[in-house]
């Protein structure tokens, strides 16, 4: 998605904050304002003076669009999902274990397409009339059909669909933890509460009702928490899915849609305009 919803061409230089018809017009207060209610960085942006009819005329077009409500709500909504995908990409990095880190960047590129693809069909419902979202719809389904993405969209709902094969039972005496594939310790265990506590219990499902009190373990000494061990085990069991998991992560760690940041940029400028005015 290449091109600029703001500008034709080559952006143009900023002029100083300083500069008299911003100063005079006390235009920088305006500026201050639209930003506070902007989640992302916008207002370098006022300083980019246009220098062309063609150029405001073609923000006109797309503030015409988006003064119809469905156009407002349409681009709300996507802005508001990227912001929140953004964040999990950039949490990954963040995680306390390789496999962790794998499976959320699984997670948020998966959402991340899911949100194009329904921004795309949005769009075809919407008929924008303005050339900017026009193009913007073109480029977003020339990305979405591009055999890259693609094979990356395959890959995504391969590794999905493998990790959801991924069962395992715990056996747990003490200290000691064993991980199996193996339904039988849990078939037993069912089995010896229903002998014990049958008797006194008039609803067995209380046994298995998960306790809102526990909290999840957190990483105790790097990788060294219950949580990081039990998928040290299901690595053992399942050595082919955390390969491909890896090889995700090392091909995919660093990927980024052609444009996609400056497009949620430029459309949170247009929405935070647009609330202002």
């Amino acid at each position: 998605m290449p091109m600029s919803l703001l500008f034709l061409g080559q952006p143009p230089v900023a002029r100083p904050a300083t500069a008299s018809c911003f100063q005079d017009l006390n235009l920088n207060l305006i500026f201050e304002q639209i930003q506070q209610d902007c989640p992302v960085p916008i207002k370098d942006i006022f300083y980019q003076p246009l220098t062309t009819i063609e150029a405001v005329q073609r923000r006109q077009a797309i503030f015409r669009d988006l003064l119809r409500p469905a156009g407002y709500q349409l681009m709300a909504h996507f802005v508001t999902a990227a912001a929140e995908t953004a964040a999990k990409i950039k949490q990954d990095h963040h995680d306390w274990t390789a496999d962790q880190q794998a499976a959320d960047l699984l997670t948020a590129l998966y959402e991340q397409h899911e949100q194009l693809e329904k921004l795309t069909e949005a769009l075809a419902h919407f008929q924008p009339q303005s050339l900017g979202l026009q193009k913007l719809q073109a480029d977003l389904d020339t990305y979405l059909q591009a055999p890259a993405t693609q094979q990356l969209l395959t890959m995504m709902r391969t590794l999905t669909s493998a990790l959801v094969q991924v069962q395992f039972y715990l056996t747990i005496n003490g200290r000691y933890v064993r991980v199996t594939t193996n339904q039988l310790a849990a078939s037993n265990s069912a089995e010896v509460a229903t002998k014990l506590f049958g008797p006194i219990m008039t609803d067995l499902s209380e046994l298995y009702r998960p306790n809102a009190s526990i909290k999840t373990a957190e990483a105790v000494n790097g990788d060294t928490s219950l949580q990081a061990n039990i998928v040290v085990q299901l690595h053992k069991l399942y050595p082919a899915v955390f390969a491909q998991l890896t090889t995700f992560y090392q091909q995919y760690q660093q990927y980024t849609v052609p444009g996609y940041e400056q497009v949620v940029t430029e459309l949170n400028w247009y929405l935070a305009v647009q609330r202002y005015t």
